[in-house]
């Protein structure tokens, strides 16, 4: 049985975004990733320096992104990190993520 509850959660600090511009299938930017926590029931310990996030932004303000950082856990394990994802939403909640509002995760 799945359990709702989170195995662990990321908090990063990440770098200004560098916009790369326009290209054939989006918007294309990079965020680079300065570090961070691990926090959970089956992980803790830091994101380490030098990850970074690329991302192709569709006209909808759809997000194609892919992360690629490592986590150092508490027992000193090395770990690396690699995901990809789709951020969509409501054009209006898209349109404040676009701006760099803070937005409530639940919209």
């Amino acid at each position: 049985m799945l359990s709702p509850e989170p195995i662990f959660r990321v908090h990063c600090e990440v770098a200004d975004i560098l916009d790369l511009g326009a290209a054939p299938f989006g918007h294309r930017r990079v965020v680079n990733l300065l570090g961070g926590t691990v926090a959970g029931a089956k992980l803790n310990g830091r994101i380490l320096p030098g990850g970074s996030d690329w991302q192709i932004l569709s006209s909808d303000g759809a997000a194609d992104i892919h992360a690629r950082y490592t986590v150092e856990s508490d027992a000193g394990a090395l770990i690396q990190v690699d995901s990809k994802g789709l951020r969509h939403g409501p054009p209006e909640v898209l349109a404040r993520l676009a701006r760099g509002e803070s937005v409530d995760p639940s919209l």
